[in-house]
């Protein structure tokens, strides 16, 4: 018996410590900036200069959260020799999004039971369909997993999803008359535009 069969083989990971790092700390403030939100009157202490300087690191937080999350899916989804990203993994992204969605939407579920949903109100309807970062998240997820099968290579990922956001960056300010022009259900009509709240 040679050593190799006694010790065991450590596992290597592609894990990088500094981004899982990151993340950790961008959902630290995220949940530190939501709970002292909801415990506290803002207008009693709006002015001051602790108050200005939480707001201000505040506003850091999310973008922060989700350029990092962004950057670690681009690391997690490994390709193989030919470009192309297993079977296994896009299978796994896409039931993530698929669990994302449904919590952000059954965050807002209008009914206490699935029997009232046919005397639901309209405006009950109506906050239902509003989209929040859940079903942002879970839909990014799913076009990225859709860039993801249709490129090969990190370049062409690159390009096609910078092209895709000059594209959203240009087509923004006209958001509210592209959604108006196509007349989509209101499921759809949120993702286009804060108009519908």
């Amino acid at each position: 018996m040679n050593r190799e069969e006694i010790i065991p083989q450590e596992k290597t990971s592609n894990r990088l410590p500094s981004l899982d790092l990151a993340r950790f700390v961008a959902i630290l403030l995220m949940v530190q900036g939501h709970t002292i939100y909801a415990m506290i009157t803002p207008h009693q202490i709006q002015g001051s200069d602790a108050w200005d300087m939480w707001t201000w690191i505040r506003g850091f937080t999310a973008p922060m959260f989700l350029i990092v999350s962004g950057i670690v899916q681009v690391f997690a989804n490994k390709r193989n020799s030919n470009g192309i990203l297993a079977v296994k993994i896009i299978k796994k992204r896409i039931l993530t999004a698929l669990i994302v969605l449904a919590i952000g939407y059954l965050l807002a579920f209008p009914a206490g039971k699935i029997f009232d949903l046919p005397f639901i109100a309209d405006k009950y309807w109506s906050y239902f369909f509003r989209v929040n970062i859940l079903q942002l998240i879970g839909m990014t997820l799913l076009w990225s997993v859709f860039y993801f099968w249709v490129t090969r290579s990190g370049k062409s990922l690159a390009i096609l999803s910078l092209s895709t956001f000059f594209i959203v960056l240009l087509l923004t300010p006209f958001s509210t008359d592209i959604s108006g022009f196509l007349d989509l259900p209101e499921l759809f009509d949120a993702y286009l535009h804060s108009g519908t709240g």
